[in-house]
């Protein structure tokens, strides 16, 4: 599976409806309400979850994966280190990115392509 940016992970794309997602994953292994009146169909094969707005239409609009396969420009992030996702984007031509430092984790977030990540810190 690749992440790609701006567009979606794999052939799930940002703007389809759950019936079109059902015919590439199948039925989602949960669904669960979103606080945002959505729907999250949950696929724990390709460990990804879909988050679908019904106030857009029912649309994708939010993907979320923990997937170690998924690639990023070729190149493997999940659990990788923090530097090396950042120089691995750096290289693609995005090096502008907003960073939080939390308790647990940290994020790094690039707003032109509305890709966030998530960096567990080691306690």
């Amino acid at each position: 599976m690749e992440i790609v940016l701006g567009t979606g992970l794999d052939r799930a794309k940002f703007g389809m409806v759950e019936s079109e997602l059902k015919s590439i994953y199948g039925q989602p292994d949960k669904v669960v309400p979103t606080e945002e009146d959505g729907i999250d169909c949950q696929y724990y094969k390709e460990k990804a979850t879909f988050r679908f707005y019904k106030d857009h239409g029912g649309k994708l609009g939010w993907i979320e994966t923990e997937n170690p396969r998924v690639l990023l420009f070729g190149a493997e992030v999940i659990g990788k280190n923090r530097a090396s996702v950042i120089a691995i984007l750096a290289r693609n031509g995005h090096d502008k990115y907003e960073s939080e430092e939390y308790e647990t984790f940290d994020t790094i977030f690039y707003e032109h392509t509305c890709l966030e990540l998530e960096n567990e810190k080691t306690l």
